[in-house]
């Protein structure tokens, strides 16, 4: 407890210093200035740096209309191109934008899905956004109690003051109904509600960060967020965290940051658990002609201190076509109830919790030509704690425990993409990675190879079709009798199609699970097969 107040009183004390320290320059004018020959918001050359479309995480849970996509890496390297920030520019022409978006949709195995966004659009003092999203799917027909519903409600706003700053808020409640439904239902018959698991999570996020240049011309951003949440069987998680940075560009070349972040969350199932991680992120940017050079370090304590290095070196040739990088970073993960429900639904509710620690050694080449981006890396990755999933033989096998183990990935990476023609865009993603551990004779439900290639064409500039494909072995698992063995590979192709009828109405079509694959994700959970989900999109 005495470790809470102090980190809550180190976050209230920063916020309070916060604005005393970084107020606005009272000399610069409120209205626009146009400053012609003293700045020229124009990047160098040698700072250009593509990249390359980030890619959603795998999602194969057996309970949801499968949609996957690989991410390009092991681990993201938070270190973002320089961005200028000039007192005025000439504006661009305005694209379109909607300020309503609205998806409907039914499906086979019976599904409803719908979801709305509002947003009120960009102003000089004030943008305000809601949403809403729910999908449930029922295949209990063919598969005892495979169903689920997931339901999220979002609000929020950004407020812009003439002092200088911004404060930025969103609350969210998300619900969502899950099935154990991981049992032989061949010999067995098992009422839904015998097997319901519902996950209620009530969460907050609030920024301060500066809207126009300070007076030392140091940029400052400040947060404070937090969730709640709980299951079917009584287990709740509450979480709290605060976080402040500082940022100043030195002649738009050296860039100097420092971020400190505090995490707090208490755990309560049969027992109470208190994880708490504080981490320091100092680093400095600068350049030296094509190359770009990163010197930084990460240190956290959630009990222990881990200190790792945080460095990057990116050699920019031929004006952005060739980029040869490398680099050395690591973190703690805060595992937590909220993220591992999050990545496996069918986790048990009383558990004992550990954090990771992650490295990551990395080196390749990536590059962007006109219509044509590449990016190849392999990196050496070793973990402590990592997690890894078994079932929970033999209270319920219908379950699964996270364990922790010391392992050392290797990890090689490929991602291209291409526009070869006008409006057809595609795209290959793939993983391949080797596990070894000096403590655990098998690494369980992590594939070694992932893979995933797609194509979207847009027709007569009304009819969008895609098509995806998902490529990946089957991972190890522990059965009841102890043996160890693999799941079945994974081969998803999923086709679309949207058809604009008018100019802000449009139908669509999913078609997921051609081949309907059994592949499982998780031991004992066969993803649905062959599934449809069609409807209307409106926009206004």
């Amino acid at each position: 407890m005495k470790l809470i107040r102090k980190s809550s009183l180190l976050i209230l004390f920063l916020f309070i210093g916060l604005n005393a320290f970084a107020q606005p320059d009272p000399d610069l004018p409120s209205e626009e200035v146009n400053i012609e020959k003293q700045f020229d918001a124009v990047l160098r050359e040698a700072n250009k740096k593509p990249t390359s479309p980030s890619l959603p995480p795998v999602d194969t849970s057996s309970a949801k209309n499968q949609q996957y996509l690989l991410p390009p890496r092991l681990l993201e390297l938070d270190y973002e191109a320089p961005t200028i920030r000039p007192l005025a520019m000439r504006r661009a022409a305005k694209e379109k934008v909607y300020n309503f978006y609205s998806k409907a949709g039914l499906g086979l195995p019976f599904s409803l899905y719908g979801e709305a966004v509002y947003n009120s659009g960009s102003s000089e003092r004030f943008n305000f956004r809601i949403g809403g999203k729910h999908h449930s799917m029922n295949n209990n027909g063919s598969f005892e109690n495979q169903r689920y519903s997931h339901n999220n409600l979002g609000i929020g706003g950004t407020y812009f003051s003439d002092k200088g700053f911004a404060i930025d808020g969103d609350l969210g409640l998300r619900i969502d109904q899950e099935h154990f439904y991981g049992y032989n239902n061949a010999d067995t018959t098992i009422a839904k509600d015998q097997v319901l698991q519902r996950f209620t999570e009530v969460d907050g996020e609030f920024k301060f960060f500066n809207s126009l240049p300070t007076q030392g011309g140091i940029n400052y951003n400040a947060g404070l967020n937090f969730f709640s949440i709980g299951d079917h069987f009584q287990a709740q998680e509450f979480g709290v965290g605060g976080t402040i940075g500082f940022d100043k560009w030195i002649n738009n070349k050296h860039l100097i940051a420092i971020q400190i972040t505090d995490h707090i969350f208490n755990f309560n199932d049969t027992i109470t658990q208190t994880n708490n991680l504080f981490e320091l992120e100092p680093s400095l940017s600068t350049n030296f002609g094509v190359v770009k050079v990163k010197l930084g370090a990460y240190v956290g304590f959630d009990g222990d201190f881990k200190v790792f290095p945080d460095v990057e070196i990116l050699a920019n040739l031929l004006d952005g076509k060739v980029q040869i990088f490398g680099g050395w970073n690591g973190e703690y993960r805060q595992n937590n109830f909220r993220s591992l429900s999050k990545t496996n639904p069918y986790i048990v509710s009383q558990l004992t919790l550990e954090n990771t620690t992650i490295q990551n050694m990395y080196g390749g080449v990536k590059g962007q030509l006109s219509n044509f981006s590449y990016e190849f890396r392999g990196g050496y990755r070793p973990a402590d704690n990592l997690v890894m999933w078994v079932n929970d033989f033999p209270a319920d096998t219908t379950r699964f425990i996270p364990v922790f183990g010391d392992i050392d990935a290797i990890n090689l990476h490929a991602t291209v993409t291409a526009e070869p023609v006008k409006n057809l865009k595609l795209f290959i993603s793939g993983d391949y990675n080797t596990y070894n551990s000096d403590s655990l004779q098998n690494v369980f439900h992590l594939p070694n190879f992932e893979f995933n290639a797609g194509a979207q064409y847009l027709m007569f500039e009304k009819l969008g079709l895609k098509g995806e494909l998902y490529l990946a072995d089957g991972a190890k698992y522990l059965d009841a009798n102890g043996n160890v063995l693999n799941l079945n590979t994974l081969f998803d192709l999923n086709f679309g199609a949207t058809y604009q009828l008018m100019k802000n109405f449009s139908l669509f079509l999913d078609v997921n699970n051609v081949v309907s694959s059994k592949y499982r994700r998780w031991n004992g959970y066969p993803q649905t097969g062959v599934n449809f989900l069609g409807g209307v999109i409106i926009k206004l």
